[in-house]
């Protein structure tokens, strides 16, 4: 039986409760008679209305009971939309901090200390599955440049180019022997240069 059901139920067991309980008042007090003209049965009448009074009394508190149980047990709609929609849920956890490559706005040039170099004029993070700018690597530099067909760092295998290629585009990775603040004492023509740096969302 669902809840509307018992509802209803509950309501018509107290409408015939209040009917029954205000036929057995008047009968009481003599207002009415029970049985028939002569009254014979007036008593037997007034007993059976006690009977169902006590009925409808078992009978409304089982309904109310039962109701109130089924509402405790079922969640509301509202209820269910939330769980549904995740409203009142924590927010995931995130990490605030990127990590990224900074344009420093500046160029410049260190000879050796490559230990990585890649196509493109701008800084990539993996190669071979060797990432170039973590957590690990903040501070490292990469210098790049737009218009450099020449100078790739010798003896250095962790590259996309392409062995006898020539790309005009690419850009060098410096070990921890190099910062931005180091002394710049490449020959070559100067290149970008970016810093892995961690940066905080506002």
């Amino acid at each position: 039986m669902d809840h509307l059901a018992i509802i209803v139920l509950t309501w018509v067991c107290i409408a015939i409760f209040i009917a029954t309980g205000i036929v057995t008042l008047l009968a009481l007090v003599g207002r009415i008679g029970l049985g028939g003209g002569d009254g014979s049965k007036h008593d037997f009448y007034l007993r059976a209305l006690f009977a169902a009074l006590i009925l409808e009394i078992v009978g409304v508190s089982v309904t109310a009971y039962a109701s109130s149980t089924r509402s405790a047990a079922q969640p509301s709609i509202t209820d269910a939309n939330k769980s549904e929609k995740g409203v009142g849920a924590p927010p995931p956890t995130t990490n605030p901090a990127q990590i990224n490559w900074a344009d420093t706005q500046s160029n410049a040039d260190w000879g050796g200390s490559d230990y990585a170099y890649t196509s493109t004029s701008n800084p990539k993070y993996k190669v071979k599955d060797t990432t170039l700018c973590d957590a690990t690597k903040l501070g490292y530099v990469a210098t790049c440049w737009d218009s450099r067909p020449e100078g790739y760092p010798p003896g250095v295998d962790l590259t996309d180019i392409p062995k006898g290629t020539n790309p005009p585009q690419w850009c060098t990775y410096k070990d921890n022997q190099v910062r931005v603040s180091s002394t710049a004492t490449g020959r070559a023509k100067p290149g970008r240069v970016y810093i892995c740096a961690q940066s905080v969302a506002r």
